[in-house]
Order: structure tokens, then sequence, then C-alpha cells
């Protein structure tokens, strides 16, 4: 009897240990691919490796490359969808790592996802994926292949690697366009999937993925939960106008054929969406896929046209920007949101008209790129005008006797002002071009005066890395173990974001930024949103100050014009002091506060002093994060580059 006891736990043990055993060989094996990068101002390719190990289902990232939150959460959904479509467990530890061209530091963006999945796919399942292949897209959470950025600049950097097929997402029609008639230049067949379903058919079975020449999926008309715009009012003319520039060149679009049709459906039904985006106070989120529709739009019908004449586009350019009938009316208190948002416009249309070169030999899908550029810079001209029309000229306040309402003043009272916002600015060591633009036509703007403009693309760029920074400091904090109690998900902004958002903004850029925060939050772009509200706060802080140096400029005025006192001179503030409007009473309080202020600014010290230390405790934590970072954008600095996905474009107009 003993003897037969002991050999069931003896067989039991040698089950468990060859279940053991069967365990760790599933948990084994690697597989590597490639997907196509924005590196710098042209396309490569990263080599990613997914490796399976023995563990309890954790997801894990090398540690270098570092790498930005959008880019760890498209690897989780992408190896939670592989599994659930094989109708497996994971019960396996996932490491994935990126091999960067050039070094490269940091890789951002989702682009990968769509790849990862189908990788992860066929590692569980053993299937061998082919060679001749490179994929990009998003994924979705139901397998969708979502849009990505730089799609030219990848298709070119797949093509370097030799491989004859590239699998974009469903492309929008200027896209189209662009990578259809760049496939015989660079010897590459395009293949639009919308699952990723369909890249796993085609990668391990060499089944066929359907496509439609022609047709691209409308998109859908979203019934948003209302935002208050009601203190946005002005701005809904601006908003309609935008609309109303993409109708007129829908209308554009006149062939019967497939193609035309296809077009002018797809545009027709975009108008729709951005009215009902409008309606629903969304105005910049309106605004703005209105504005880039128009340059797409307007792109389409050169290139079928046949007229892409970029020079003949510059011409038109500078007739806008110097010889327009809207002109820049006197700033006022009343009205200088209007005319820097307006000189803003300008300062980013004459940037991309002087940093446009046309001249040499250019392919042909090249000159359709550059012409898109141009249109960038027409369209913000039209901004500008639109702004300047909408800018208040009459009002309750006085009026200066040319249509402006409020009182004029000197913009070189924010000279200061421009000058510390633009060095904050250029001492950030900013690599992304896009930023880089913008800090060159802020100093532009600065050059010519336009102080205001100045101010607030150095707070966009400020504001823009500080996001990136914060960000990427709590993706520091869980970057090797993504799902494990240890590491987590790094979420933390989604918090800051919701107190942006509840928080309410005073400036009309403030207002507006705040707006298209939110709606960037419903298109579920969180980390888009968060710095977009990051800036509609800084917005509100800086017109403050800017409002400021206003107040405290008419407050001299009137000492020059002898009436101000003592008292209101050395203040700067001028209105209460140096008008009278005190009585004798008044100024006794005065003198007795004067000397409590001493008393009191000496308290304040040591109640600051301890409030910092308190701060500097708390933030010990989170800066080892942001110091490996930013010791990360120096190595790029230095010659390194980053990969990166294309900047969303939240903020086109």
């Amino acid at each position: 009897m003993k003897q037969f006891f002991l050999l069931i736990v003896l067989s039991v043990i040698l089950a468990q240990a060859s279940g053991s055993d069967l365990a760790a060989q599933a948990c084994q094996g690697s597989i590597t691919h490639y997907a196509p990068a924005v590196v710098g101002d042209g396309g490569d390719i990263v080599s990613i490796t997914i490796h399976l190990v023995p563990g309890s289902g954790n997801i894990y990232m090398g540690a270098y490359p570092r790498s930005d939150t959008s880019t760890q959460e498209s690897v989780e959904l992408a190896v939670d969808y592989a599994y659930l479509l094989a109708g497996k467990e994971r019960n396996c530890d996932v490491i994935v790592d990126f091999k960067t061209p050039y070094s490269a530091d940091y890789v951002e963006g989702p682009s990968a996802g769509a790849a990862l999945a189908t990788m992860t796919y066929a590692l569980i399942e053993n299937r061998t994926l082919r060679q001749d292949t490179i994929m990009t897209g998003t994924i979705g959470p139901s397998g969708s292949v979502g849009p990505v950025g730089g799609l030219y600049e990848k298709m070119k950097g797949a093509a370097s690697k030799g491989a004859k097929y590239f699998i974009t997402p469903v492309e929008n029609i200027y896209e189209m366009f662009l990578l259809k008639n760049a496939e015989a230049t660079y010897g590459i067949t395009v293949l639009q999937a919308t699952t990723v379903e369909e890249i796993i058919g085609f990668m391990t079975q060499n089944l066929t993925i359907n496509q439609n020449a022609t047709t691209v999926k409308n998109r859908s008309i979203p019934d948003l939960p209302p935002y208050d715009a009601s203190a946005m009012q002005d701005f809904v003319p601006v908003a309609q106008n935008m609309i109303d520039y993409e109708r007129d060149a829908t209308a554009k679009i006149t062939g019967n054929d497939e193609q035309s049709v296809s077009i002018r459906g797809f545009f027709e039904n975009e108008a729709k969406r951005q009215a009902k985006i409008l309606e629903q106070g969304y105005l910049f989120g309106a605004a703005n896929e209105a504005f880039l529709n128009y340059i797409d739009i307007s792109t389409i019908n050169a290139v079928t046209s046949g007229n892409v004449d970029l020079e003949g586009k510059k011409t038109e350019i500078s007739a806008c920007l110097f010889t327009a009938s809207i002109t820049r009316p006197p700033i006022t208190d009343e009205n200088f949101e209007w005319v820097v948002g307006a000189d803003l416009r300008e300062a980013w249309a004459l940037g991309r008209l002087n940093s446009t070169n046309v001249d040499g030999e250019t392919l042909k899908e090249e000159k359709y790129i550059l012409y898109n550029e141009l249109e960038y810079a027409e369209a913000w001209c039209l901004v500008s005008k639109e702004l300047l029309a909408a800018a208040p000229v009459s009002s309750t306040a006085a009026s200066d006797g040319d249509g402006t309402s409020g009182k004029q003043f000197n913009e070189s009272i924010w000279k200061d002002l421009a000058r510390s916002k633009l060095a904050e600015a250029e001492a950030s060591g900013i690599e992304d071009p896009d930023l880089k633009a913008r800090i060159g036509d802020a100093e532009s703007s600065f050059a010519r005066g336009k102080y205001g403009a100045a101010i607030y693309d150095a707070v966009y760029v400020i504001e823009m890395e500080n996001a990136d920074m914060e960000i990427a400091g709590e993706a520091g904090d869980g970057q090797r173990n993504m799902t494990g109690e240890e590491g987590g998900r790094p979420v933390g902004y989604a918090d800051a974001l919701t107190t942006l958002l509840q928080e309410k903004r005073t400036s009309l850029w403030g207002r507006i930024y705040q707006s298209q925060g939110a709606f960037l939050q419903e298109q579920n772009q969180s980390a888009s949103a968060y710095s977009i509200a990051r800036y509609a706060k800084a917005l509100d802080d800086v017109t403050l100050k800017m409002k400021a140096a206003i107040a405290a400029s008419e407050g001299l005025q009137s000492q020059t014009s002898g009436e101000g006192n003592e008292a209101g001179q050395s203040s700067g503030q001028g209105a209460g002091w140096t008008n009278g409007l005190f009585s004798e009473s008044d100024r006794k309080v005065g003198d007795i506060a004067a000397l409590l202020v001493p008393a009191l600014a000496i308290v304040s010290i040591f109640l600051l002093i301890g409030v910092l230390i308190m701060l500097a405790r708390r933030l010990h934590g989170r800066d080892n994060g942001k110091r490996s970072y930013k010791a990360n954008r120096a190595k790029q600095k230095e010659g390194g580059a980053r990969v990166q996905e294309i900047r969303p474009r939240p903020g086109g107009l």
C-alpha cells in the first residue's frame, strides 16, 4: 500500500514538473521585424524584437532607448489584442526592445501598434512573417488600424530597405494621392489596411488585402457632450468662415468620374462634421479641422489639374501678406488679443514662405509636399485676416476716432517680457523641428516689433517642451515594467488634464485653446489634450502680465501729463493714486500700510523658504525622471537623433 501511495505521489510530482516544462517551453522564443519611423527630417527603419519568457503576464520594455507614454500604451494594447485574437491567456512575460538608427535615445508615438500586434500574434502562434513588407499604423482596442503621421517619409524609409510592400492605415485623400503617385518612383506597392486581422492574413498566409483605389472612408459626425462656448462667441464667425473656405474649395472639384465624386463626397461629409462640432461648442476644433482640410483640398486640386506651380504659389502668398485689403488696426487694450493672434498667424505664414525652398530639381511627389507646405502659409494668411476682421471695433468704451475700440498703446511695453520668454524657450535645447520653427517665428516677430506674437509663440514652445518632459518623466518611473504593480502604467498627467479643463480661463486664447484641449480629450488624444490645456493656462498667465504692462503704461502716461502725484509715480500702477480717487483719510491708511509692508515682507520670506523646502522634498522623486529625460535630450543635441511620430496637428490653425 505504501508503495502504491508513493507511486501516486511521484506521478503527481512528475506531472507537475512536466506541466512546468511545457509552460516554460511555451514562454520562450523571440521575433524580430521592422517598422518605419521619422528620424529628423527623413524616414528610416526601427528594428523591433519581442521576447517571450516565463513569468506572470507582465509587459516589459527595454530601458534604452526611452519611450513616451503613447508608445508604451500602444505596446500594451497591441500585446493584449494579439493574445485575445489567439484565444490565449497572457501567462508569459513579454519583453519589447527597440533598436533605433543613428543611436537615437528616444522613441515616441504609437505608430508601431499594428506591427507589434502582428508580431506578437505570430510569435505566440509560431507563425513566420514575410520579410518583404513593412507595416505602420496605430491599433485600436478592437483591432482597427489607425492613422499615423509622416507616411511619405516612412514609405521612403521602407523603400530604402528594399521593401516590396508598405502597409498603411487608410490614409486621408491627400496622403493617398501622394503615396499612390510615389509607388512607381520608389518601386513599392502601398496596401491600405483597416484591421490587424487583414495585416496578419497578408503577413502570415499571403492573403490579399482588398483595395479600393478611390474611396476613403468618411469620418463619423460625432455626438459630443456640449461645450460652453458662451464666452467665445466672437470666434464663431472665424470658425464658420473656415468651414466656408473648405466648402468653396470642395466645390472646385467638378469632375464626374468615380475619383472626383468620391473625393467631393468625402469633403462634403467633412464640412457637415465640422458644422456639427461647431454647433456642439468646440469652436477651435471645428475651425482647425476645416483649416487642415482646406489645405489638403487645395493641394489635391492643384495636383489633379497639373498646376503645381511653386513659384506662382509663393507669389500668391506674398500678395495675401503684403497687399491684402484688410489692414492691421492700431493695437488697443480691447483688441490686442485678436491682433496678437493675427500677428502670430502672419509670422507663421512668413516663416513657412521663407523656409520653403522651391529651387532646384525635385521629384514630382516632393513638389506636391512643397506645395502642401506653402498652402499652410496661404491658409494662415487667410486666418490672420479673419481674426483682424473679428477684432472689436466699437463698444461702450471710448473710441479713438478711427473705428478702433479702447485705448491705444505702444507694443514696446511688452519688449522685456518677450525677451524673457524667448530666452526661456531658447534655453530649453529644443530639438523637435516644429518647435524649432516656432522659436524662429518668435524671433522674427520680435525683430519686427510684434512683441505680443513673440510672447505667445515662445510660451507655446515652453509649454510643449514642459508637457513632453512631464509625460516622459512619468513614463520613466514605469518604463521597464508597464503592467506590474511596481511599475504601473504612467497615467499621472490625466489627473492634471482633468483639472486644467475644469479651471475657468479668462483670456480669449486661453478659452479657445482650453476648448481645443477638451475636444482632443473627446477624441481620445489625451497627450495632445494635456499639452494644449497647459498652453491655455500659460496663455492666461502671460496675458495677465501683458494687461498689467498696458495698465502700467497708462499710469505712466498720466504721470507725464501732470495728473500723478508722488505715490502714483512710485507705484507705476496709476489709476488709484494718480487720478485723485482716494480721500485724505485713505492716504493716512496708506501711510500705515506702508509701515506694515516691510514686516509682512520678512514674514512672507520665511514662509516662502519653508514652502520651497517642502516642494523640493516632494519633487525629489520625480526630478530623477526629468533629469534622465533631459540627459537623453542632451545626448541628442550631441549628434543623436529622435525617432518620433510627427507631432499631431492639434493647432494647425
